[in-house]
């Protein structure tokens, strides 16, 4: 029986850590890729810091996760490989195979408020700090960086909606202008992928502009 329990132990804490450590670096990039417009006025030291301050805050969301599919995934295995039959028919009962299995639960779960008070906790106060400190000595070519612009012209009746604005390089990305005529009418719609700022003649310039215009 001691094999058994260190069978079952050893192969669910494989299952286990394996399954927790990938999710959770998953997690880490797609976390990455959401906020990438912040990072990117950090130095890579400073992302890679802050990246491992929040590992412990999106372990702890899938730990519940992680473990419920790890078991699934063992006990499966013991079914698609025969040995949970060969071990009924040696007479071992079903509690006393997944046994350990629940007592792992219980180790991970006892674990997991231990985790979160002494580690998660503690990190994401850390993550907080470090991430005001490197906002406010971050690179000033990145500080008037912008998503999601709107803006509207009553003079001219036009309504500008940017994608992205870049203040290294003083460019637009995906514009798209609406012209209203004088009753606010829709009239026409300007859209280009790409737009840049004409420092001598204090104009921006679109490029492969389409227009559309409205028929009436």
């Amino acid at each position: 029986m001691k094999k058994l329990d260190k069978y079952v132990y050893s192969s669910m804490l494989k299952v286990t850590l394996a399954t927790l450590l990938l999710i959770t670096l998953l997690l880490e990039l797609v976390f990455l890729f959401m906020n990438l417009q912040h990072y990117s006025s950090f130095k890579f030291s400073q992302t890679a810091y802050l990246l491992l301050l929040k590992f412990p805050s999106l372990l702890a969301m899938i730990v519940g996760p992680g473990v419920l599919f790890a078991t699934t995934y063992f006990i499966s295995t013991l079914y698609s490989n025969n040995e949970f039959i060969s071990l009924l028919s040696a007479g071992v009962s079903y509690f006393r195979i997944v046994r350990p299995v629940l007592i792992l639960s219980i180790i991970f779960t006892t674990g997991f408020f231990v985790f979160n008070e002494y580690v998660r906790n503690p990190s994401d106060i850390k993550y907080d700090n470090a991430y005001s400190e490197f906002s406010e000595y971050s690179v000033d070519e990145f500080k008037n960086d912008n998503r999601n612009i709107s803006l509207q012209d009553t003079d001219h009746n036009l309504t500008i909606r940017c994608g992205r604005y870049i203040d290294r390089s003083k460019r637009l990305e995906n514009i798209n202008i609406s012209v209203f005529d004088d009753n606010n009418d829709f009239k026409e719609k300007i859209y280009s992928p790409e737009a840049t700022w004409d420092e001598e003649n204090g104009i921006w310039v679109l490029k492969k502009a389409m227009i559309y215009t409205v028929r009436r």
